[in-house]
């Protein structure tokens, strides 16, 4: 009796004989060869794919971050994307670099004395233009989920439903960012963790 995979093997089962399989174009070394150099090219192309949207989704955000700042300067209670990279920290080669914050910048002598969460301070450069003012202080704080306080009233009122878009565009970005570094991740980390043998 012929098993179904020795019939799928064999091109014409009244060939077979208990001896031998018969040799078919679909185990020539030809078609074997073919089918590996298809299989990495497709890899290939993949690996291609993904570092082509890496990159559309960074062009993409820096569009947005400079939407976003020429919509609403810097003033009480805007909401901006802060983009950086790991330099600083001694980290090269990150491929998720440009990496995403959200800040909102509030002014000092605005704020609410009983709110005081954690900040980076900064100083503006230039000096206020009437003589005898001390420089103004700002604190840039982190915000999480910058939707929530996206301000709606007053100089925002205006212009605030194009940052909300603008803000939702960018984490729906930054959530395929995520996903597309968690796979890239992945690989790199498996295949650092080989050890091959000298062909």
């Amino acid at each position: 009796m012929i098993s179904r995979l020795q019939k799928r093997v064999i091109v014409n089962p009244s060939e077979w004989t208990p001896k031998r399989w018969v040799r078919n174009k679909k185990n020539s070394p030809q078609y074997l060869d073919a089918l590996a150099a298809t299989a990495l090219d497709e890899l290939r192309s993949d690996l291609e794919k993904a570092l082509d949207t890496l990159q559309r989704i960074n062009a993409r955000l820096a569009e947005i971050d400079e939407a976003i700042r020429s919509l609403q300067p810097k003033r009480h209670g805007a909401i901006v994307m802060e983009r950086y990279g790991c330099e600083g920290h001694g980290v090269l080669g990150c491929v998720g670099c440009p990496h995403v914050r959200w800040v909102q910048w509030l002014d000092l002598s605005r704020q609410e004395e009983n709110h005081k969460p954690k900040a980076r301070q900064y100083r503006d450069e230039a000096p206020e233009q009437r003589p005898g003012l001390a420089r103004k202080t700002w604190n840039a704080y982190l915000r999480e989920h910058p939707l929530r306080y996206l301000r709606r009233t007053g100089p925002f009122e205006a212009i605030h439903r194009d940052i909300e878009t603008l803000i939702k565009e960018a984490q729906t970005l930054l959530q395929e960012k995520s996903k597309l570094l968690n796979s890239i991740g992945n690989f790199r980390r498996s295949f650092r963790q080989m050890k091959f043998s000298q062909p």
